[in-house]
C-alpha cells in the first residue's frame, strides 16, 4: 500500500476543526449565531497556525464573529474540554474524531461530529537522535519512537514507517508515547532514540544538534 492511500484510509488530512455535539446545537449548528464563540486550540503543534493567524488579522471579526483562542497543553485536556461543551469547536488530531465519532474507546459512546476545515497534514518528520545509531530503516529493530498520542496521524505514520521497512512495530521496535514537552528531555536521558511530533518541536531539537532528519512527512 502506498504511503499517500494509508493516509487517505485513515485521516481525512491529519488535523481538523470539529464541530457538533455540544448540547443545544445538534443538527441545527449552521443555523446557530456565532457572535460570541470559542475555539480550543492545541499550541505546541503547528496546526493551530490557520486558527492563530486568522484570529491576529481579524478575518473572524470581518465575518462579524468574535472568536476567543483557547490554549491547551495536551489534545486530550482540548477534547475534555470540548465534550465538556467549555469549546465550541477544536483542533482535534483525526483519529481521534474517528474513535469519538464511532464510540471506539476511550470513548464510551458515539459523539457526532463534523469536520468543516482541515488545518494541517504537513509539518513533521522522523527525527533520530544523535546517539541511536540508526544509519537505515532496518536499524530501527530494538529502537525506541516517541509520538506524542495513539490516536495521532504521526504514531500511525511511525508504525506504518516501521512495517514498511521489515521491522514489526508490536515486536521488534517499540513506539513509546510522549509528550510534546518532555520528548527532549527523553532525548537527553536516551530513553528514545527516534521520535516522531508535530512542529515546531522536531525543528528546535534539530537546531541544537540533538537529532537528524531521516524521514520527511
Amino acid at each position: 500500500m502506498e504511503r499517500r492511500q494509508f493516509l487517505k484510509g485513515l485521516l481525512i488530512g491529519g488535523v481538523s476543526f470539529v464541530l457538533n455535539s455540544i448540547p443545544g446545537i445538534g443538527k441545527h449548528i449552521f443555523a446557530t449565531s456565532l457572535k460570541e464563540t470559542k475555539i480550543g486550540i492545541f499550541g505546541p503543534s503547528h496546526c493551530c497556525v490557520p486558527a492563530v493567524y486568522a484570529k491576529e488579522k481579524g478575518f473572524f471579526k470581518k465575518e462579524g464573529i468574535n472568536v476567543t483562542l483557547q490554549n491547551y497543553r495536551t489534545m486530550l485536556e482540548l477534547m475534555q474540554n470540548f465534550l465538556a461543551g467549555n469549546i465550541f469547536a477544536g483542533q482535534i488530531v483525526g483519529p481521534m474524531v474517528f474513535d469519538a465519532h464511532l464510540g471506539i474507546e476511550p470513548f464510551k459512546s458515539p459523539v457526532k461530529m463534523v469536520v468543516p476545515a482541515v488545518l494541517g497534514i504537513h509539518g513533521s518528520n522522523i527525527m533520530v537522535a544523535k546517539h541511536s545509531n540508526v544509519n537505515q530503516p532496518i536499524d530501527f529493530k530494538n529502537k525506541s519512537i516517541a509520538s506524542h498520542s495513539k490516536l495521532s496521524i504521526h504514531y500511525l505514520l511511525s508504525k506504518y514507517f516501521l512495517m514498511k521497512n521489515g521491522v514489526d512495530p508490536d515486536k521488534d521496535a517499540e513506539v513509546k508515547i510522549v509528550s510534546l514537552l518532555e520528548v527532549e528531555e527523553y532525548v537527553d536521558k536516551k530513553e528514545v532514540d527516534a521520535f516522531m511530533m508535530p512542529e515546531p518541536v522536531n525543528a528546535m531539537i534539530e537546531s541544537k544538534g540533538k537529532a537528524s532528519i531521516v524521514m520527511f512527512n
